[in-house]
C-alpha cells in the first residue's frame, strides 16, 4: 500500500514533500530524511512511474 502525501519510491522508501522543501520517508509513520532533497526529486523523476518499486 501506498502511503497518504507520497511523492514517490526510491531506493527501497517512499518519499514525501513537507513544508520549507523538507524531506520526508516512510517507516510506518513519515520521519525527516537526511536526503538532499535535490537528489530524491532528480531521482524519482527520471521514473516512468514514479511509485515503480523495480529497479528503485
Amino acid at each position: 500500500m501506498i502511503p497518504r502525501d507520497a511523492i514517490g519510491f526510491l531506493n527501497g522508501s517512499f518519499y514525501k514533500m513537507g513544508r520549507e522543501n523538507m524531506l520526508f520517508y516512510w517507516d510506518g509513520e513519515w520521519l525527516r530524511s537526511s536526503r538532499d532533497v535535490v537528489e530524491v526529486m532528480k531521482g524519482i523523476g527520471r521514473k516512468k512511474f514514479p511509485f515503480d518499486m523495480a529497479n528503485s
